[in-house]
């Protein structure tokens, strides 16, 4: 019985960690894509046509959209230090 209890105590554990871990990758996920989305290369009309894609990609003008949010978009850039800290975690 006692196995039993403990067996079944470690595996909430466990399921408890799973999902923390979970959340916690998606939240620094989620970090280096708005960084990227806000970098000059993330601005560019390649990957603004890319993220658009289907039909209504044809509508857009992505050089004009590229270049209004390259001059109204602040840019405060994620620190080299501490994205290299949140590639780091996520790799393990």
């Amino acid at each position: 019985m006692v196995r039993y209890a403990w067996n079944t105590v470690q595996e909430q554990k466990a399921r408890r960690f799973r999902a923390d871990t979970g959340r916690l990758i998606l939240k620094l996920s989620d970090i280096l894509q708005a960084d990227f989305a806000q970098s000059k290369v993330g601005r560019s009309a390649d990957i603004l046509r890319s993220a658009m894609g289907g039909a209504d990609g044809e509508i857009f003008d992505f050089e004009a959209m590229s270049q209004v949010l390259g001059k109204t978009a602040a840019r405060i850039a994620l620190p080299e230090s501490r994205r290299r800290r949140i590639e780091d975690l996520l790799k393990v």
